[in-house]
């Protein structure tokens, strides 16, 4: 659709083509953002059915394309420390038990064994409750009153940058893509808080506006601890020289490569738990195999 609109065909063509039941382009257009009426009916006035179209479907592919490559990057470790935690359990309560029966039936001495054994049953037990936290932390991140509670509480702590910088991203392209549309600031702040598509970055434009309106130039209300500081100097930067489309295209680039180092270090660190953890339940499991040696040059 949108490519025929850059093209300058018309929606009655567009329609035949595609066999869409709209009879109009406003029609479409209100039927694409049947999640957001709210959004539709605030931008319906300011922008054409066109920039409509580009706005919607512009943010949502770049939201899209960022989840998938965080996703991308951390599936594997985060499959892994998952197929690592289920055999624990499996050969830790069921596969293990048996086999120790067995060998102190033969009186053979199980020292390495028991510790191992205790070692492993320690990490497992470690493991599952972070598990649960984590499964009960993701269950409450579900409310958005819980997620902006979380953010406000732990906005200064140093781990919780890699977060700052996604949310910072999605701030920033949204910021980026009305400024194209030919908005001024003022507007921007006042579409991304009433009109955007994205509940926390209304939130954060929201903050941005309050402070605004309390007599803070922008910048003090940019710099309010909430978004990522590289992201508030480069803001800072284009105020001195008016180039604020070259520095926001400049921080989307350069965190999208910083997000990718964060997220690779975070993986890096999970596969090597996964694989410590691989290690010592190999460990066991070879030790094991041994006992029937022990217990043939007892006899």
């Amino acid at each position: 659709m949108i490519a025929y609109l850059d093209a300058q065909v018309v929606y009655p063509q567009i329609k035949k083509i595609l066999s869409l039941n709209q009879e109009t382009l406003h029609e479409f257009v209100q039927q694409v953002y049947h999640q957001h009426p709210s959004v539709y009916e605030n931008l319906k006035d300011l922008f054409s059915m066109h920039l409509l179209l580009k706005y919607y479907h512009d943010f949502y592919e770049f939201k899209r394309k960022l989840y998938r490559s965080l996703w991308n990057k951390l599936s594997y470790p985060l499959l892994l420390i998952g197929c690592v935690y289920g055999l624990m359990g499996f050969f830790l309560m069921n596969v293990f038990p048996m086999l120790f029966g067995l060998i102190q039936s033969f009186d053979v001495q199980m020292g390495n064994l028991q510790l191992i054994y205790r070692v492993l049953v320690f990490l497992f037990v470690i493991l599952s409750i972070l598990l649960s936290i984590v499964v009960i932390f993701l269950l409450l991140m579900l409310k958005r009153q819980n997620l902006k509670l979380f953010v406000i509480l732990m906005h200064r702590i140093a781990w919780f940058a890699p977060i700052k910088m996604i949310y910072t991203q999605m701030f920033a392209y949204m910021f980026d893509l009305i400024l194209k549309f030919g908005a001024s600031t003022q507007q921007i702040l006042t579409i991304m808080k009433d009109s955007t598509l994205s509940y926390f970055v209304g939130w954060l434009a929201q903050l941005t506006t309050y402070q605004l309106e309390e007599g803070e130039t922008l910048i003090d209300s940019i710099d309010n601890d909430f978004l990522d500081e590289q992201f508030v100097s480069l803001i800072k930067l284009s105020s001195l020289n008016h180039q604020i489309e070259h520095y926001l295209a400049m921080y989307l680039t350069l965190n999208e490569k910083r997000l990718t180092l964060a997220i690779d270090h975070l993986s890096s660190h999970l596969k090597k738990v996964t694989y410590v953890l691989l290690a010592l339940l190999m460990l066991l499991f070879y030790q094991v195999l041994l006992a029937p040696m022990q217990m043939m040059n007892q006899l």
